[in-house]
């Protein structure tokens, strides 16, 4: 059984696991992890227990991470929380106002965040969208290890994030069902 705390869980998921998707030309699904990434990273400044729940607070999680980030991401934090985040998270699509491509389709950084005359669409460039994610993450990764930074609560420093076990199934000889085995 792994147990990451919260600077593994960033290095390992958000950043080493994203950007063998990109690698691989997984850019859709890379897409969708950092949509939910940016409001990881936010989620490691509030007060509230990462998995509690009210109405707005991912809202706010997600554009806290999002000002993490470079500042071009202000302007369309707004935008990109209900087209990419909310779109990604509930319907596994962008919304209308966002169109997802990366250098594999040749577009380039200067391509990223355009948007354009005709029909209103933001272009979002998975490449450039990661890399300014990457920093962000290193960024967190560095005050989760300052013990003398206040910005995140202590409390979140230290707490597991994610917990992974090694699971295996087995047939129960005495009544021939599947259960399955949890490997600590």
């Amino acid at each position: 059984m792994e147990k990451l705390k919260g600077e593994q869980f960033i290095q390992t998921v958000l950043i080493s696991n994203v950007k063998s998707l990109i690698e691989k030309g997984f850019d859709y699904l890379a897409f969708v992890i950092i949509s939910q990434g940016i409001e990881t990273l936010g989620s490691f400044f509030d007060d509230k227990d990462f998995d509690f729940f009210e109405p707005g607070l991912p809202k706010k999680r997600f554009l806290k991470g999002l000002s993490l980030m470079d500042p071009k991401y202000q302007p369309v934090g707004e935008m990109l929380w209900e087209n990419l985040r909310c779109g990604l998270a509930h319907q596994l699509k962008p919304k209308k106002d966002v169109s997802l491509s990366s250098y594999q389709s040749k577009l380039t950084d200067q391509q990223h965040l355009f948007k354009g005359d005709k029909t209103g669409t933001t272009y979002l460039v998975v490449d450039t969208l990661f890399k300014d994610f990457e920093v962000a993450c290193n960024n967190v990764i560095e005050k989760l290890k300052d013990s003398t930074n206040s910005e995140i609560p202590a409390n979140k420093k230290d707490t597991i994030h994610l917990t992974v076990s090694a699971i295996g199934f087995k047939t129960n000889p005495e009544n021939g069902l599947m259960e399955e085995v949890i490997q600590s």
